[in-house]
């Protein structure tokens, strides 16, 4: 094929709880520890929290409804209000 091989990174728990060992291709293409952006091979740390942003893609995705016909500067401005929203809520949760 003349197409560069394709990578598609998953959550790490994803990829450890959902994936057989035995799916090669899985392996060769998904798996997170292959992505030097993300993982720190030598420190064996995390870049990035692919469970948080997967977390906050769901929760986000509950408000597609209302977002997927609006402008740029109104996307922007509600994706920050509610980013905001939701920060003090699990704040406001974590101290009690």
């Amino acid at each position: 094929s003349s197409l560069p091989s394709l990578l598609v990174s998953v959550d790490i728990f994803h990829y450890k709880t959902k994936h057989s060992e035995k799916d090669e291709y899985c392996g060769q293409h998904c798996n997170p520890l292959l992505f030097p952006d993300i993982y720190d091979v030598k420190t064996k740390t995390w870049f990035f929290n692919s469970s948080a942003a997967e977390q906050t893609n769901v929760w986000f995705n509950g408000y597609h409804s209302i977002v997927h016909n609006m402008m740029g500067s109104w996307f922007e401005f509600f994706l920050d209000e509610m980013i905001k929203e939701q920060n003090c809520f699990l704040v406001a949760s974590l101290e009690k």
